[in-house]
């Protein structure tokens, strides 16, 4: 099975289970509830990306170098990431001693500091799955660990756990995977001989990453505690809900061109074949664009359907609000990170990448601070959305010095008029609601965006709408 397909059945079975539980965790938990939850899940993440994300960036960057002998980078990788657990363990232990000042109840700093180690070995886990090109384990990963993660969230709070029992369903799912599906060779505690070349390439890619992995976490967190200490914690779950469904939505998508084209453009690179890399980059920008846009401009245009159909009757009208901000937002933040970023991985210089992370999270908290009290929470989905279309700016004007991505302004003008003219077939349609709506609407927007994609000879649709053909040829 070919990679991006074996990617997208994974992806596509993940965003189901994930917009299942919050589908079910907006009907089982009132809004002060479901925001207690979000913002523990995001300290925990935070955390998580702080102390680990790094580590699990380098081993995706130098694993396929060792991969027929993988011993001696995880032998590396097992130090560090012992080390950050230590790290984060005297961080909780301070919390908790000044718990009461943190304003965070000892049994959530104790299921924050659980859920933080947990969700650094699952992340590792899921990038040396990828860079063994495992992806039957990387799909037993993720979905092993959302779906236990619903199934139990909903046993604990059925019994009256409330978000402390989602949160523990979280870490369970989380456990659970890490248990049954650990990779191979395993991530032991590391006491003998490390090579120090490979630790110190790891360390030396992965550091100047701390900041970057801690800035794009902020930044896809940073507006809930600000809505919460400027707006209140029951603000934070339409917002939580909204941003979680199209990051959901739209990153995954796009997620799953990334995991089959990085590794490949990583390997061309490493052996100085350039010109293979502008046409692996070209054709990998190409998708996000031709697959992206679309989908962002349906899921804003979609937006109350959607809402009315997925979420709690308390978070519909605040969600469908946000989406269409957040849509835009989340496709400039994930072509950014996906496409823009690639070249200063590429050439090691991963620095730049934090600076510019750094401008974007001050760019978004200032603007929050100014606008939340004024406009109320949708002044977050926009902060966010300007600190990344800057943050996208930056990344190319810096980028382009390094190497010069393709040229892809034709691609974009035409995905851009096929975009609006399935966006504007969708909003005719609009007065009609329901589920069964919700589903025509869709189709149409599919043949709309196909039909023009074929006309305008949009290359990713024109692809497509043939693979499609010949499949059904064949059968």
């Amino acid at each position: 099975m070919p990679a991006t397909l074996s990617y997208f059945i994974v992806r596509f079975g993940n965003g189901l289970l994930a917009i299942a539980t919050l589908a079910v965790l907006s009907r089982i938990l009132t809004p002060d509830q479901y925001g207690r939850y979000a913002l523990l899940i995001a300290t925990a993440t935070v955390l998580s990306s702080l102390s680990f994300q790094w580590l699990s960036a380098a081993i995706s960057r130098f694993y396929p170098q060792y991969f027929e002998n993988p011993a001696d980078i995880m032998r590396a990788a097992s130090r560090y990431f012992w080390l950050a657990t230590l790290g984060v363990s005297l961080l909780c232990l301070i919390a908790l001693a000044f718990h009461e000042v943190v304003e965070i109840e000892p049994i959530n700093i104790a299921l924050i500091f659980l859920i933080t180690i947990a969700l650094g070995r699952y992340t590792i886990s899921l990038q040396i799955a990828n860079a063994q090109h495992a992806p039957m384990r990387y799909c037993l990963l993720s979905w092993t660990k959302l779906s236990a993660a619903l199934i139990t969230s909903v046993f604990f709070i059925y019994f009256g756990a409330a978000e402390q029992g989602a949160l523990l369903g979280f870490l369970l799912g989380l456990g659970l995977a890490i248990w049954v599906f650990e990779p191979h060779p395993k991530m032991g505690l590391s006491i003998g001989m490390v090579n120090a070349r490979i630790s110190g390439e790891l360390l030396r890619f992965g550091l100047p990453l701390v900041i970057n992995f801690l800035a794009i976490v902020l930044l896809d967190f940073i507006d809930r505690f600000m809505i919460a200490r400027l707006l209140g914690v029951a603000y934070v779950a339409s917002y939580s809900i909204a941003y979680d469904f199209i990051q959901l939505t739209i990153g995954p998508f796009l997620n799953i061109f990334f995991l089959s084209a990085f590794p490949t453009i990583v390997h061309l690179f490493d052996a100085r074949k350039y010109e293979e890399v502008n046409e692996h980059l070209h054709d990998f920008g190409v998708k996000l664009i031709g697959f992206g846009v679309p989908l962002a401009v349906g899921v804003s245009i979609l937006s109350y359907d959607i809402a009315s159909i997925m979420f709690g009757l308390e978070y519909q009208q605040g969600a469908a609000m946000l989406m269409p901000w957040l849509s835009a937002a989340i496709f400039v933040a994930v072509f950014k990170s996906y496409y823009l970023d690639v070249i200063f991985q590429l050439h090691n210089v991963t620095k730049y990448q934090s600076y510019i992370a750094g401008f974007m999270v001050a760019t978004n908290m200032v603007l929050n601070f100014i606008l939340l009290p004024i406009y109320g929470v949708i002044a977050a989905a926009w902060s966010t959305l300007a600190a990344f279309f800057l943050g996208a700016v930056i990344s190319w004007l810096l980028g382009k010095r390094l190497f010069l991505l393709p040229n892809l302004n034709i691609t974009i003008a035409k995905v851009l008029l096929a975009s609006f003219i399935m966006g504007a077939i969708l909003f005719f349609m609009l007065p009609f609601e329901g589920l069964p709506a919700l589903f025509i609407k869709l189709f149409l927007a599919i043949m709309a965006y196909c039909i023009m994609g074929l006309t305008l000879n949009i290359a990713v649709v024109c692809t497509f709408v043939n693979s499609f053909k010949r499949k059904l040829i064949d059968n």
